[in-house]
């Protein structure tokens, strides 16, 4: 469903960020006069961590075809037993 190229593409932007905000931090305590602005930082850098990977998961979801939280695998089950239990029934 989804090429490839997305999943190395996403892999690629969590690495550099990995690399990239460590320092930046570093380089912006040198310059700033409190820490605060780390904790600033640092919940930028989990907010993007965490939207990364919940990309990646959804998109891994997307792209298996059985078994995933958003294939009908599951509700179809159910649809068969439902009438396979009425064709008992008659």
């Amino acid at each position: 469903k989804l090429p490839l190229i997305h999943f190395v593409l996403l892999y690629v932007l969590g690495s550099l960020e990995l690399f990239a905000f460590p320092l930046l931090g570093a380089g912006t305590i040198s310059i700033a006069t409190d820490d605060k602005i780390l904790t600033v930082q640092a919940l930028f850098f989990g907010a993007m961590c965490g939207a990364i990977v919940m990309t990646l998961q959804v998109i891994y979801e997307l792209w298996k075809p059985f078994g995933g939280a958003y294939t009908v695998d599951t509700a179809l089950e159910k649809m068969v037993e439902g009438l396979e239990q009425e064709l008992r029934v008659r």
